[in-house]
Parts: C-alpha cells; sequence; structure tokens
C-alpha cells in the first residue's frame, strides 16, 4: 500500500493540461504546464547535484554500522571481567550476552513498521541513535547486573532501525551499476564493527592497569584491592578483574551521539526512502512545483486549493520534501 501522503504513481502524475493556465494576483498568465516542466527540471538537476551527497552519506551508513556493531566485540572481549565484577554465575552471563539479540527480535519488527509509515526515516533514524547512546551509557554505568539486563536489551532495541533501514537506504540510493559493492561494503561494515570492539577492549583491559582484585575475608565477603601487582594477579586469579573495559562502552556512545548530530543536520532529501531515482525526482518536482504556485499567489483557484496553497506558505521548505 502506499505511504501516507505519497503521490498517485506514475512519472507525469501531476503534469497538468496544456490548456490549464494559472493567473497571479498581478501580471500575465502563466501556462501551469510551464511551471510543471521548470519544476521536473531542476529537480532532475538537483537530483544529480545530490550525487557526491549520496556518496558521503553512504559512508556516514558504514560507519553507523560499524559504531553499532561495536558491543558486539566489546561483551565477549570483556566478559571475564564484567562476570567478577558483577558476581555474574554463568548462566547469568549467558544470558546477559543473549539480551542484546532479544531486544533486536523486539526491536526489527517494530522498526519495520514505523519506518514503513513514517514520513521521515530520518528523524526515526535519529531516535534510534539517540535511545542506542543512551542503552550503551546505562550499561556502562550499571550499579547491579539488573540494569546491565536493561542497557542490554535496549542496546538491541534500539539498534533495530538502524540494521533495518542500512541495507534499505543502499538499495535506493546506490548507483545501478555498483549496487552490489555498496551493499558489501555496508555488510563488510557490520564485521569490521565487531572485530574492532574485540580489538579496543582486548586492549583496554589488557594493557591499562591497575587491575582490582577482589580478595576474599575469613568473613567470607570480598573487599576490592587496587593495588595490583602480577603476583597478587596470579595468587587471586579467579577474583582479579579491569574495570576498564567501561571505557569502550564511553567510546561507543560518544561515536553514536555523533551520529545524532549529524542526521539532524543533514537533508532529510539525503536519508528519506521514496522507492528509487524516479520516484526521488517526482517527489522534489511535485514540491517545487507546489512552491512555485504559491509564490504567484494565484486567483483563479477553488477555496480548497486556496487553503491548501495557504497551508504550504506557512510550512518549512523541508516541510515540502516530506
Amino acid at each position: 500500500s502506499p505511504r501516507p501522503g505519497s503521490p498517485p504513481a506514475g512519472r507525469d502524475a501531476f503534469r497538468p493540461s496544456p490548456a490549464t493556465v494559472i493567473q497571479p494576483a498581478g501580471g500575465e498568465q502563466v501556462l501551469a504546464r510551464t511551471l510543471f516542466d521548470e519544476a521536473a527540471f531542476e529537480a532532475a538537476r538537483a537530483e544529480e547535484g545530490a550525487k557526491r551527497r549520496q556518496k558521503l552519506m553512504f559512508i556516514a551508513f558504514c560507519l553507523l554500522e560499524i559504531v553499532a556493531n561495536f558491543d558486539a566485540g566489546l561483551l565477549p572481549a570483556a566478559e571475564m571481567h564484567v562476570s567478577r565484577e558483577f558476581h555474574l554465575s554463568h548462566e547469568q552471563a549467558g544470558m546477559l550476552g543473549s539480551l542484546v539479540y532479544f531486544g533486536m527480535v523486539i526491536g526489527t519488527p517494530l522498526a519495520g513498521y514505523f519506518l514503513t509509515n513514517t514520513p521521515s526515516e530520518c528523524a526515526f533514524v535519529i531516535l534510534a541513535a539517540a535511545l542506542n547512546t543512551v542503552s550503551i551509557l546505562i550499561f556502562a554505568l550499571a550499579p547491579t547486573r539488573h540494569w546491565l539486563y536493561v542497557g542490554r536489551t535496549l542496546m538491541g532495541v534500539s539498534q533495530g532501525a538502524i540494521f533495518v533501514y542500512a541495507p534499505v537506504w543502499v538499495d535506493e540510493f546506490s548507483p545501478k551499476s555498483r549496487q552490489a559493492l555498496w551493499m558489501a561494503t555496508l555488510q563488510g561494515s557490520v564485521v569490521f564493527g565487531i572485530v574492532l570492539g574485540y580489538v579496543v577492549t582486548g586492549a583496554f583491559v589488557g594493557y591499562w592497569q591497575p587491575w582490582t582484585c577482589n580478595e576474599m575475608t575469613a568473613g567470607g565477603y570480598f573487599e576490592a584491592k587496587e593495588e595490583w601487582s602480577p603476583d597478587f594477579e596470579h595468587t587471586h586469579l579467579q577474583e582479579c578483574y579491569n574495570e576498564h573495559w567501561k571505557y569502550a562502552l564511553y567510546l561507543q556512545a560518544t561515536c553514536m551521539s555523533s551520529f545524532v548530530l549529524l542526521y539532524s543536520s543533514v537533508d532529510d532529501a539525503l536519508v528519506n526512502s521514496k522507492g528509487g531515482e524516479e520516484a526521488r525526482i517526482r517527489w522534489r518536482t511535485h514540491a517545487l512545483y507546489r512552491e512555485k504556485i504559491v509564490k504567484l499567489n494565484p486567483v483563479n483557484i477553488d477555496a480548497s486549493v486556496r487553503k491548501f496553497l495557504d497551508e504550504a506558505k506557512e510550512a518549512k521548505p523541508d516541510v515540502l520534501f516530506a
């Protein structure tokens, strides 16, 4: 079914007849088809001029995939330290690792539904990146294992929109001759993000000292010992962990928050899916055509069209392309 507010299918669905004229409030009559053809030419030229920016947006989506998948390598690399810091059993550690995928099971169908019915996929991606940033910080700052579970689940839910929409965007905006290359590069970014999570987290916990060691007292309680030494670690290996795995999460949250700023500042037309290049040109032609009519302030139109044009005057320019 067509998206809300979408124009009828067909390249010339809105092309006026040759006899249609527009009478401005002051000045000579203008042929509606002339205005439409001007708008179509400008739309095609704008689409051609957007090619370079679309390539930059493709790079942005690849980087987004890298950052979104960073934690998939982070947690396995830090699992020993997380388990020892929060005293997780093997079952609890396994559940913690699976919760992100449980979140994806919830998030991906919801993302598919909302992305299909939203007028702006860009706004939804911004929301997903913001939620992902918050969930990463919840996981990093968790005071108890229950907050670990909450943060990990929300990470999966928020990643749903990113993982669902990125391939859709590539399918629509990639050049036909390079579509397979773009899609392969996007999928390669997923694997690279996981590998990067392993490497960076391993560097944090392997080379950043001191470690925190729990020493069992006579009463059976754990006491934190910050004075790390190789001898102490060797003697109490099962009680030692490195808290610096959290810095890998802070790094991921910082990078993810930058995408909130990036997608908030770009033109929505570079992100929103319209159904292919021809559909984008048709949408832009329609918007430019309306814009030209509004500027003429015509008098030979009925009340319903007048109301529509009055509302269009108050609309922001980017709304015309929504």
